[in-house]
């Protein structure tokens, strides 16, 4: 056993050289922020959860977008994203708008395009209709839940992703930003992608990772 300094108490060499205090292993990043110590094996029973959460999360916003008519900045929006698929110009007529919104105009062009080929009668009258390009704000709002349901559950376990997206998919604001043409959703979902894509390269950095980030920062 070594011997102890006198006033210290410090473990000493022999000759009198002190023996610096031993400290302990870094703790993995995971443990820093809070989460996991250690990757949990996910459950059977998480996925099929995760998507019941994100179908009734899904129709919530079918229904109720079927039965409500265009907000007053929906008209300018989707006729922005028409612009851009028709004309090929992102020039801008109102300073609200982005070129996402080109995915809402997307029924509408498929629509042209059966009605060109003189095919496809259902699918020429829901592209008619302006709300059908809602679907595709629907389902960006989907992938929001998804992507915080995997953050969660990387963070603190299936259980808490669960939580998570049981709050974000029934979170008033997002049901009711979800079923517009705007683009309120879209950038709710690119900045928590970002965020979450950067976080993922701060805990283990890699060529691949930093791409991630940098295209969901650009997104976003």
């Amino acid at each position: 056993q070594p011997a102890r300094g006198r006033t210290t108490g410090l473990p000493v060499r022999r000759g009198g050289v002190r023996r610096p205090p031993s400290r302990p292993p870094p703790r993995p990043l995971r443990v820093a922020l809070g989460g996991a110590p250690a990757r949990m094996k996910t459950p059977r029973w998480f996925l099929p959860s995760a998507a019941s959460i994100l179908a009734a999360m899904a129709v919530v916003m079918a229904a109720s977008a079927r039965r409500l008519t265009l907000t007053y900045d929906e008209p300018a929006h989707y006729r922005y994203g028409l612009q851009i698929l028709s004309r090929r110009t992102a020039e801008r007529f109102a300073d609200s708008t982005m070129p996402v919104t080109a995915l809402n105009a997307i029924p509408r062009a498929a629509g042209w395009a059966f009605a060109r080929l003189q095919t496809g009668g259902a699918a020429r009258r829901l592209g008619r209709d302006p709300r059908a390009g809602r679907y595709v704000t629907m389902f960006a709002a989907v992938l929001l839940g998804a992507v915080v349901c995997r953050w969660a559950n990387e963070l603190y376990g299936p259980a808490a992703g669960l939580f998570s997206l049981a709050l974000c998919a029934f979170e008033p604001e997002i049901l009711a930003h979800g079923q517009l043409i705007t683009t309120d959703l879209y950038a709710a979902l690119a900045v928590t992608l970002a965020l979450y894509c950067f976080r993922r390269f701060v805990e283990r950095p890699g060529l691949g990772r930093a791409a991630a980030g940098a295209a969901a920062l650009g997104l976003a």
